[in-house]
């Protein structure tokens, strides 16, 4: 039947009853009924259900007629099913008695093995018994006749110890009376080996015997308690170091001592009578003791540092040993033996107010970051530095006096310690190398640090109290009126504190390289850097920068005071200019004297310091950072001079430019502006220069003279207007002087103002050419005048264009207006002090061309046909000039 005619058929029972009721499965027959019963169209239910019936009915007819012959297959095909599974039963009884008589010939068999593996085992438990009391006869006889033969044969005591500890692991030995006097014998000889070996270590680490110390940790090893024995040597090494240091530190036990020292001598010079002290009672030593006290506490520190050496060379020794030591048959180091996790990680108990209080340890060792032989030496070396410093704290604490020792006399302590690292170094060079790679919130980066650390609060009030004493000095020095003692007490305290180096031990090079030397291997020198001198160096250069900001206040307190003084001033003045220092008559102000002792008193101490750190073995990085502090010395110096060279100029200048007032017709020598200026510069160089210590830079002041007296010079002479011939002479000769008196009072060589020097020359030869309106050569201007030619010689011996074009105006007309004239109301005075204030070639010639555009507009105003014969040269000298200027720029 096709799926289609069973949906249709599906359909045609739905229509015709409810199929939908029947097809549930909850389907429940009399809720159904009871449901039709209650409703009044039940006859209307019975006749559906009875139509649905006969439908169904006869649908199943037609099928069965329609499908009779698949049917009929289908009913032959499950009696043949049938028959098979029948077959299949069969066949697995048939197995599952087979099975059962394959079970009964295998268990058989199996019990008989079982037995015979059983019995095998207790016959291999009875030889490995029996094997096990032979080796216990056999090494208990061994340790017996090692045992008599005492400390020569303990390793072999140890190995056979060993070998009956392995046989006697998990053998239950009770009830075997053949070797229970074996095993007894083998306790009691543990003990004592143990015993011996204990004491042959603390030998051996005392007296830094290595062989003892090997034969101990090889017993050890063997009786498989070296951890255990290395970490109570380490601590008992840790706690004699802790309990001598309290000792040795301790107030009281310094007091008795020194008092016992003191008392002995006083003793035997008076016969033995009692100095009057009550028995058992102490007291802290007076003035009179305080030397002895001090004595005792400087030897017992230095017992202190001792002990700590001999504590590092002992754990130095038994990491040796430990890192050489393997065992013969893995060939592991014995250093891999020992957990370092529990040998660094303990609490430490420290003395304070009378009561022992529990410090936790700082160290934290991770094996998986750094090697072992590098932890062992240096977590122990942590220890003893953290001991190092709780005990100096509590003595710091506890005694004012032990107190005020350490922190006057720090140098001492660093002397000592620097002593102690110097040993520790050439002891293990690689004690400088180990790092704090693991434990991150460490304030210190190396080994030596952290011994500096155990004194680092001495070191700071140390650093600060020099501080103090190098600033007190300094201060006295600017508090009132110069004073050579001040400066004498500020230079005694700079030799103390580099005298004070000397007990830092790696501020030298020289001491660096020794030690790199002693121990043979590359240690780097920034190893040995201290930062104690670096402090110190920097203390001193601080001074140094004080007493200079200190100078610089006063330089411009001084000029303030000297300019108020002049506006004051009812003297007179120099060519009418008025100057903070006094160089026309009378003597120096005595704030003048005032700034010059104390440059001439910074100078002195300038070169005393040079010396002095030239004397001093510093390291080149020490030397140079004092000298270059000096610097700010130099530059007061040059701050000090800077308003005397100005004023002195200004003053020159004022001299100078009285040469326009001058009569050049009368015959004179020289003239009165000359005679004067040299009377000015010899009172500068008599009266102020020669007082002035500081050579160095007076002359570079010197110069700044000299090259204003050659330029004013020649800047005034070439603004003259007219100039006759007498006037030029004059000028000459006036130039000639000029450089006598630069010669004999400010530079002696005229060479080493380099350009000016050749200025001056120039200008001199300029005077002494002839009129450029005598023309002696075939001119491309005319028969009038020159060309530019008649001046190459003067311009090629350095003379500025402006210069020229300025002395050119003096051949001029009238009409020609000088530059300042045609600028408006300027005066020559103010034309002056502007060329003075600008140096630029370019900005004086523009001024010069804008006179001459002047002068041609003017011309051209007045309807003239031509020019003054000077103007085309004087035009072309201008062009040349500008080319230069734009060449060069």
């Amino acid at each position: 039947m096709s799926s289609e005619c069973v949906k249709l058929l599906v359909e045609r029972l739905d229509a015709s009853m409810n199929a939908a009721e029947f097809g549930k499965e909850d389907f429940d027959v009399k809720s159904l009924s009871s449901a039709m019963m209650k409703t009044s169209q039940l006859s209307e239910h019975l006749a559906n259900l009875a139509t649905s019936i006969n439908t169904l009915d006869k649908e199943i007819r037609e099928q069965v007629s329609a499908n009779h012959e698949n049917l009929l297959h289908q009913a032959v095909n499950v009696e043949t099913l049938q028959e098979m599974l029948s077959l299949v039963q069969t066949r697995i009884s048939s197995l599952k008695s087979t099975s059962e008589r394959l079970c009964t010939k295998i268990d058989a068999p199996f019990n008989e093995l079982n037995l015979r593996v059983a019995q095998l085992s207790r016959l291999q438990a009875t030889c490995d018994t029996l094997r096990t009391i032979k080796g216990i006869l056999q090494h208990g006889s061994n340790l017996r006749s090692s045992m008599d033969k005492g400390l020569k044969d303990i390793v072999k005591s140890a190995q056979s110890l060993s070998e009956l500890d392995i046989l006697l692991c998990n053998f239950d030995a009770s009830g075997i009376e053949c070797i229970e006097p074996d095993v007894h014998f083998a306790h009691r000889a543990r003990r004592e080996v143990q015993e011996l070996s204990q004491v042959v270590l603390e030998k051996g680490v005392a007296h830094q015997d290595q062989s003892q110390i090997g034969m101990a940790l090889q017993v050890f090893y063997l009786l498989g308690i070296l951890d255990s024995k290395v970490r109570e040597c380490l601590k008992m090494n840790e706690n004699n170091f802790l309990k001598k240091s309290q000792e040795l530190l301790d107030s009281t036990n310094l007091t008795l001592q020194s008092t016992s020292s003191a008392a002995s001598l006083q003793a035997s010079a008076s016969m033995g009578f009692m100095s009057g002290q009550l028995p058992g009672r102490t007291t802290m030593p007076n003035v009179a003791q305080m030397s002895s006290f001090r004595a005792q506490l400087w030897n017992n520190l230095e017992k202190l540092m001792d002990l700590m050496y001999d504590s590092c060379c002992q754990v130095y020794q038994l990491q040796v040993i430990l890192e050489k030591k393997k065992d013969l048959v893995t060939n592991a180091l014995y250093l891999e033996e020992v957990k370092f996790e529990e040998v660094f990680k303990q609490d430490m108990y420290l003395e304070e107010n009378g009561q022992l209080k529990c410090h936790q340890s700082i160290c934290t060792t991770h094996l998986n970051d750094l090697k072992q032989s590098i932890e062992f030496l240096y977590q122990h070396w942590r220890l003893l530095c953290q001991i190092l410093y709780q005990t100096v704290q509590s003595a710091v604490s506890k005694s004012n006096h032990v107190k005020q020792a350490f922190q006057d006399e720090y140098t001492k302590i660093l002397k000592l310690s620097n002593e102690l690292w110097l040993r520790l170094v050439q002891l293990n060079p690689m004690l400088d190398k180990y790092r704090y790679s693991v434990d991150k919130k460490s304030t210190f980066q190396n080994s030596y640090e952290l011994l500096k650390s155990c004194f680092v609060e001495l070191e700071n009030f140390y650093l600060t109290k020099s501080l103090n004493q190098l600033f007190s000095p300094v201060n006295l020095i600017f508090s009132g009126e110069v004073n050579r003692a001040d400066s004498d007490n500020f230079l005694k305290a700079i030799q103390a504190h580099l005298i004070s180096l000397q007990f830092d031990s790696f501020n030298s090079e020289q001491t660096a390289a020794q030690t790199v030397h002693s121990v043979k291997k590359k240690i780097s020198l920034t190893s040995f850097s201290s930062s104690f001198s670096d402090k110190v160096i920097g203390n001193i250069c601080k001074s140094i920068q004080l007493y200079s900001n200190k100078a610089e206040q006063f330089v411009n307190t001084l000029i303030v005071e000297l300019n108020q003084l002049v506006n004051t001033s009812q003297g007179t003045s120099i060519g009418g200019t008025k100057s903070i220092f006094s160089f026309s008559s009378g003597q120096p102000y005595q704030m003048q004297m005032k700034n010059l002792d104390y440059v001439n008193l910074t100078h002195e101490l300038m070169q005393q310091l040079e010396q002095m750190v030239s004397g001093h073995n510093l390291q080149p990085k020490y030397k140079e950072k004092i000298l270059n502090s000096l610097k700010s010395l130099v530059i007061f110096e040059e701050n000090s001079l800077r308003p005397f060279a100005d004023s002195a100029c200004s003053c020159v200048q004022a001299v100078l430019f009285t040469m326009h007032q001058e009569d050049f017709s009368q015959a004179q020598t020289s003239s009165l502006y000359i005679r004067e200026l040299q009377q000015v510069v010899q009172r500068i160089s008599r009266d102020y220069l020669q007082m002035y210590k500081c050579k160095q830079v007076l002359d570079e002041y010197m110069k700044q003279i000299s090259i204003a007296c050659i330029e004013l010079f020649i800047l005034n002479a070439s603004l003259m207007r007219p100039m006759k011939e007498s006037a030029r002479s004059r000028l000459k000769i006036d130039s000639e002087q000029l450089e006598s008196i630069i010669e004999n009072f400010l530079t002696p060589k005229l060479t080493d103002l380099g350009i000016y020097c050749k200025h001056l020359k120039a200008f001199r030869h300029l005077l002494q050419l002839e009129s450029p309106y005598k023309v002696n050569e075939a001119s491309s201007l005319g028969a009038d005048i020159v060309d530019e030619r008649h001046y190459w010689e003067v311009i090629s011996e350095s003379l500025p264009y402006h210069v020229l074009l300025h002395y050119l105006f003096s051949y001029a007309p009238e009409d020609l207006k000088s530059p300042y004239e045609s600028l408006g109301n300027w005066t020559l005075s103010k034309y002056s002090e502007w060329l003075d204030k600008h140096k630029n070639e370019r900005e004086r010639l523009m001024v010069i061309k804008s006179c001459l555009e002047s002068y041609v507009q003017s011309v051209k105003l007045r309807k003239e046909k031509t020019f003054a014969a000077i103007y085309p040269l004087m035009f072309r000298l201008l062009e040349k000039g500008l080319q230069s200027v734009m060449n060069t720029a």
